[in-house]
């Protein structure tokens, strides 16, 4: 994740629209909406859910703050502290909302077939695609929610942007 953000990469990527406000934010308390705000920008800017809250930077959890309207005694570092219940519960309702799943291994056909048809070039066999398993439950940013497979020989990879973001517009 990017260290040092210009104003204006805080609001092209960290601005909250206002269906995601309406779908993720009501009945939250004050650090909770701070802390699912992050979790769904960090998401779509990195595809994938950071392994905690502390992986978000800092100026963007304060550029959230007033966007969010959140009171002055909410401090950006208290979403570091969530239960893991509750973390993991607003992972859930974040991939709900962008119509997202984990990956399980019936996908791994479609996205071989999808990379032999639509990415590579050649021919190749199937002993030639190695999957990776994946070391992070959520990590889903490959095609439409697919594990990722790379070529046996190295050099071919298959990684798709995160799920669309639906930010500001001009």
């Amino acid at each position: 994740m990017q260290v040092h953000w210009t104003a204006l990469e805080l609001e092209e990527q960290w601005f909250l629209a206002e269906g995601e406000r309406q779908a993720l934010l009501p009945g939250k308390s004050q650090g909770q909406r701070l802390a699912i705000a992050a979790l769904l920008k960090f998401y779509q800017i990195a595809g994938r859910f950071p392994e905690n809250l502390r992986e978000a930077p800092e100026v963007a959890l304060h550029y959230l703050h007033p966007l969010l309207e959140l009171d002055a005694c909410v401090e950006p570092g208290s979403v570091y502290h969530l239960p893991s219940r509750t973390y993991e519960r607003h992972r859930a309702e974040i991939r709900r909302f962008l119509s997202i799943r984990k990956a399980d291994s019936s996908d791994q056909e479609r996205a071989k077939q999808w990379l032999i048809h639509d990415v590579i070039t050649g021919e190749q066999t199937d002993s030639e695609f190695m999957p990776i398993r994946l070391t992070q439950e959520d990590t889903t940013n490959s095609v439409a929610g697919c594990p990722i497979y790379f070529h046996a020989g190295g050099g071919y990879g298959s990684q798709q942007s995160p799920a669309p973001r639906s930010g500001r517009t001009a």
